[in-house]
């Protein structure tokens, strides 16, 4: 019950947090970073029902037609499950690695599903999309490093399970 109340505090914080950010124009993935770590850290079978619960609150909130958080939800699952078991989940900075990743998906994701249906392509809207993905890119890389500080923090206070000792921990 902590876990999962610890997921909807956290995903909850990194909604607030990437809605005012977008609202300066701003398209970082605080959200998908958040959710990548969670995965990680606590096995995506437990974080998953409470981070698309708060996917839909973010799409709800940037008032996008299509769900982009419940498509990009399983790539970070599928991700984390890869980083869990191969991954250098105890050293902070190589986080930064599959933050790109984590980074790279959010701006496809949201490129593909939610900026170019309908639109017609032209220079302009490949400028507008390439820097969308290319702030999420560099956003991803450096959130995700962060996010698993602070996430192991306070996870290391309430004694749930740490992403730096995620890696190959059977998941509960």
């Amino acid at each position: 019950m902590a876990a999962t109340v610890w997921v909807l505090l956290c995903s909850l914080l990194a909604i607030v947090v990437e809605v005012i950010v977008g609202g300066y124009g701003i398209c970082l993935p605080v959200f998908a970073a958040t959710a990548f770590c969670l995965d990680v850290a606590q096995g995506w079978r437990r974080a998953f029902p409470a981070l698309a619960v708060c996917g839909a609150i973010l799409d709800l909130s940037f008032a996008r037609s299509f769900p982009a958080q419940l498509v990009l939800l399983p790539l970070l699952g599928v991700l984390s499950e890869i980083w869990r078991r191969h991954g250098d989940c105890p050293h902070a900075l190589a986080q930064a690695l599959p933050g790109l990743a984590v980074g790279g998906f959010s701006g496809a994701v949201l490129v593909v599903f939610v900026c170019l249906p309908g639109t017609p392509l032209g220079w302009d809207i490949l400028w507008r999309n390439g820097w969308l993905v290319l702030q999420s890119v560099v956003g991803g890389a450096v959130l995700t490093p962060f996010a698993m500080v602070l996430l192991d923090g306070g996870g290391r206070r309430l004694g749930l399970p740490l992403y730096a000792r995620a890696r190959n921990r059977q998941e509960e």
